[in-house]
C-alpha cells in the first residue's frame, strides 16, 4: 500500500513491481506481484480497472485507516488484543528505549487531559 499511495493514481502492476524492486533490492517476479495486488483487492483497499492491455490500481482506503486496520490485526493476532502485552514483549527483548517508555507514557497523559 506504501507504494500505491506514493504514486499518482492509477498504478500499474509493472510500476508497482519495478518500484518494489527498487526498494527491495531484489527482482520479484511478476506474478508475486499480481497475487500481492489482487489479496489487497480482495480486502477491498485497492480497486482495479484495465486500461488497454494493462491492469491499473487505485487506493480505496486512506493510508491512516489502512494503517489503523494493520496495526489492530496485528495487535489482536500476535498480542491477544493487548497492547500492555505488545510493549512488555519489545521491552523484554530491549527493543524499546527507556526514552520510548517515556515518551509513551507523556502522549497517554496528554490523551488523558484532551478527554
Amino acid at each position: 500500500m506504501q507504494v500505491i499511495w506514493g504514486e499518482k493514481p492509477p498504478i500499474s502492476t509493472g510500476r508497482v513491481r519495478e518500484i518494489l524492486n527498487e526498494r527491495r533490492k531484489k527482482d520479484l517476479n511478476i506474478s508475486t506481484v499480481q497475487t500481492l495486488l489482487n489479496r489487497l483487492i480482495k480486502k477491498e483497499f485497492l480497486c482495479a480497472e484495465k486500461i488497454g492491455k494493462e491492469k491499473v490500481y487505485f487506493p480505496l482506503v486512506e493510508e491512516h485507516k489502512y494503517l489503523h486496520f494493520e496495526a489492530e490485526h496485528f495487535i489482536g493476532k500476535l498480542f491477544g488484543n493487548s497492547l500492555p502485552n505488545l510493549v512488555t514483549t519489545l521491552y523484554k527483548h530491549k527493543s524499546i528505549s527507556q526514552k520510548d517508555i517515556e515518551d509513551i507514557a507523556d502522549w497517554f497523559s496528554e490523551q488523558v487531559k484532551e478527554d
